[in-house]
């Protein structure tokens, strides 16, 4: 009985952070045309049962530096919305967002929770085209 009320306490703390609250803080890799720079890489949000919030963050990739901005999404059931329009889902501890950086260019980002980590992939595209692929595993900041 002991033995099942520590897993059940294990389990259960596992999945009170299954969301994206908090600063995440790791590694990634941004690609461009198949090649790619290692990058350190720092996220933030703030989340509630109504809204996710994406804080003022960057990758630093030496070389160069993906500033990300904040934004707001208004979480109705399952569905991201901004202004309106739905741009993107939330299902348990997965997290898909489509973002207009300008009249052309369109970002994809797909993150998935597991515990205190993160896999994060945001594809940028050019008029359909593929132009960037970042990528990332990032652990929750205690």
């Amino acid at each position: 009985m002991k033995k099942l009320l520590v897993f059940v306490l294990a389990l259960v703390s596992v999945s009170a952070f299954a969301n994206l609250q908090g600063k995440w803080t790791g590694w990634g890799e941004w690609k461009y045309q198949g090649s790619g720079v290692g990058c350190y890489t720092f996220l933030n949000f703030s989340e509630n049962d109504k809204v996710l919030k994406r804080l003022p963050t960057a990758f630093d990739c030496q070389v160069a530096v993906l500033h990300i901005l904040e934004e707001t999404w208004e979480k109705q059931g399952e569905s991201l919305v901004i202004n309106g329009e739905v741009v993107g889902t939330v299902q348990n501890d997965h997290y898909m967002m489509t973002e207009q950086y300008d009249e052309n260019v369109t970002t994809k980002t797909d993150i998935k929770v597991e515990g205190n980590h993160l896999d994060y992939k945001e594809m940028w595209y050019d008029q359909g085209q593929e132009l960037y692929e970042i990528t990332g595993r990032l652990f929750r900041k205690q």
